[in-house]
């Protein structure tokens, strides 16, 4: 197989593009609450950020694992006996670990795909040379994920905002537009949160008398 940068940047794609098909694959009606879900976890990323990103990674994780818990009990139970309430534990934390794993493997493929078509568009870059950078992009920002998840929940419920609207029916335009101011907001609170943060002193100590 040749891993040419085209080849990696349309696997990583290809993931990232499974997990966007999902709701339009629901009934009308709950491909409708889908996409409303999807708006107010939009509005969470923008204005609370990495704290609401993790939350709700925690949430569904947890759920899943939950549900999933009488595969791995089906499995487990093969080696040693356990309560169901332990394998049900068990499965939460699986299941939230594995979504924290899969958002950070997510958005560094984001990321990576992104710097490709930007590089490759304003400078029409494709020697073998971009599969290097494809690379590193990916690995450094999934050393720096936790520090630029402040600036990336903004922009990923922007991109959010823009997939609902679009899926609701909504002009591109407008959708495009709206993901861009709400994007904008959301970094504008953060950076105004952490610069009034920074301008708190410190309680001063006051001596024992």
């Amino acid at each position: 197989m040749n891993f040419s940068p085209s080849t990696i940047v349309s696997i990583l794609e290809s993931y990232v593009l499974e997990y966007m098909n999902i709701p339009y694959t629901l009934p009308p009606n709950e491909r409708l609450f889908a996409f409303w879900i999807i708006i107010l976890i939009a509005v969470a990323f923008a204005f609370i950020g990495r704290r609401a990103f993790r939350y709700i990674l925690l949430i569904v994780g947890g759920i899943l694992g939950w549900f999933s818990s009488y595969f791995f009990a089906q499995f487990i139970l093969a080696f040693v006996a356990l309560p169901s309430w332990l394998i049900s534990i068990i499965g939460i934390l699986l299941g939230a670990s594995f979504m924290f794993f899969l958002a950070r493997v997510s958005i560094s493929a984001g990321i990576a795909i992104m710097f490709y078509y930007v590089v490759s568009t304003i400078f029409g870059a494709q020697t073998s040379y971009m599969l290097y950078i494809i690379a590193i992009v990916f690995i450094v920002s999934m050393f720096i994920y936790k520090r630029a998840l402040n600036y990336i929940a903004p922009i990923l419920g922007g991109i959010l905002l823009y997939y609902a609207m679009t899926g609701l029916g909504m002009n591109i335009y407008e959708s495009i537009g709206a993901g861009a101011v709400l994007a904008g907001l959301g970094i504008a609170t953060y950076r105004v949160v952490k610069s009034r943060t920074k301008a708190v002193p410190f309680p001063e100590t006051v001596p024992d008398t």
